[in-house]
């Protein structure tokens, strides 16, 4: 499973702790983000997705419309990490909370 709707997503973040990360750049999320979210923008993730992410554990990644996002997931998930992708991304977020 490499996406996951919103509302499913906002489901699961109320009954569990989740590693949620938002790939847009550091002013668009200081201007509104995900609860629980880190931010690591999306050039830092891919070029060294090492330093950010532990292949034992799962994370939920968005952008701002989960276009971007899904390539990243992908991309991770073909490196062997353990991603999943938020569709519609942070735009998605806005209109479902």
């Amino acid at each position: 499973m490499y996406s996951i709707d919103m509302k499913t997503f906002l489901s699961k973040l109320e009954k569990e702790s989740l590693n949620v990360i938002d790939i847009r750049d550091a002013s668009k999320f200081r201007n509104g983000a995900i609860p629980s979210a880190q931010n690591i923008p999306s050039v830092y993730l891919i070029a060294h997705p090492e330093k950010y992410l532990d292949k034992q554990k799962k994370y939920y990644i968005y952008c701002q419309s989960g276009h971007i996002s899904n390539d990243i997931v992908n991309e991770l998930n073909y490196l062997g990490y353990h991603t999943v992708n938020l569709i519609g991304g942070y735009r998605n977020y806005l209109l479902m909370k």
